[in-house]
């Protein structure tokens, strides 16, 4: 357990060094280009540790009894859709506050505002009984 604690102190840690290293980032390149070059880093180690998770299930095979869900191609889109406006805009957003501000404004308000936003949705999923498509 203390080990689980540790870990998501690590992760606090690095997300938190994150707005320095963007902040001096974006002193040698556009906020644009931070964000691409973050995200082909993050794809590629997605992709690395997909490849290695997949080889080591197979090597063990490990069979699994539950039924897997498939995605259609309209899923596929929208995932890829919502990835590519929502994620890129936030970062964009958020690295170019970075360069105009410094890294602490928008620290501050992503690691404060981002609690409170989510809990305001969970709250209102709750009250309208987890059916959100009556508004």
């Amino acid at each position: 357990m203390l080990f689980i604690y540790l870990q998501l102190v690590f992760m606090v840690i690095i997300w938190g060094f994150s707005f320095v290293v963007v902040d001096i980032a974006v002193e040698f390149m556009p906020p644009l280009s931070v964000a691409f070059y973050r995200f082909v880093i993050a794809s590629l180690a997605f992709i690395i540790i997909d490849i290695y998770l997949k080889l080591f299930r197979k090597k063990n095979q490990i069979k699994n009894n539950n039924k897997k869900r498939s995605y259609s191609k309209k899923d596929w889109i929208l995932l890829i859709l919502a990835s590519f406006t929502g994620v890129s805009f936030f970062f964009f957003a958020q690295y170019s506050a970075i360069e105009i501000i410094g890294p602490s404004l928008p620290a501050l308000f992503v690691c404060l505002l981002s609690p409170v936003i989510i809990a305001s949705i969970g709250g209102f999923h709750l009250i309208t009984g987890g059916n959100l498509n009556r508004l």
